[in-house]
């Protein structure tokens, strides 16, 4: 940066600013509670739960209906509702096909070309995405399973205090040897839901 335009400045900040948004993603949705870790909404006691399975099962827009009406019966379905889950939920999701007749194997898609917007048509509400949820969950024999959410998310609480702590060093560890600039950023965050009825768990969906 010391030899650079204006320019570079500003693209380490966006830099700065995508890796707190992915902790804090990290930490709302899968913090354990321990080790300084928020307790993130999978760990959280007493949110709905979907099962598809002994072994995992394969998402579709049934496990999503399911999904909502769990919130459905705890009148929690309200407010800012929608989904989350990994880019390979919704790639599989545009990829569901319709058979066209008995022993067709490949059948057309319900949609083509599915864009998001259709694909939100179909869910019912809006939905995000993060590679924060992991693809390689275990359940029975499964090995590829994922987790999605719905939920109230005006009911997810984030508290934030003192702002950012930013401290820079060209002395700490290796850095005055490699002539480099190293930067420290501290935010104390942490995390809870307001009510738990507002929040589902699918944590046995397979990619694949």
């Amino acid at each position: 940066m010391r030899m650079s335009n204006p320019s570079a400045e500003q693209m380490v900040r966006q830099d700065v600013a995508i890796a707190l948004g992915l902790a804090i993603d990290m930490a709302a949705l899968r913090g354990t509670g321990t080790d300084d870790q928020p307790l993130g909404i999978a760990n959280t006691p007493g949110i709905n739960n979907v099962i598809l399975g002994d072994n995992g099962g394969l998402a579709d827009f049934d496990t999503f209906t399911d999904m909502e009406y769990e919130l459905s019966v705890d009148n929690a379905l309200r407010g800012k509702l929608g989904f989350v889950f990994h880019p390979a939920i919704r790639r599989r999701l545009k990829k569901l096909k319709i058979a066209q007749f008995s022993g067709d194997l490949s059948g057309e898609y319900i949609l083509a070309p599915f864009s998001d917007a259709q694909l939100e048509a179909y869910l019912g509400y809006r939905f995000g995405m993060t590679t924060q949820v992991p693809v390689n969950l275990v359940k029975g024999t499964a090995t590829n399973c994922t987790e999605l959410f719905f939920a109230n998310w005006a009911e997810l609480l984030i508290g934030q205090w003192a702002g950012f702590q930013i401290l820079a060093s060209d002395q700490a560890g290796t850095a005055f040897a490699a002539n480099q600039t190293w930067i420290r950023i501290i935010a104390d965050v942490d995390i809870g839901l307001r009510h738990t009825e507002s929040f589902c768990l699918c944590s046995d969906a397979k990619i694949a």
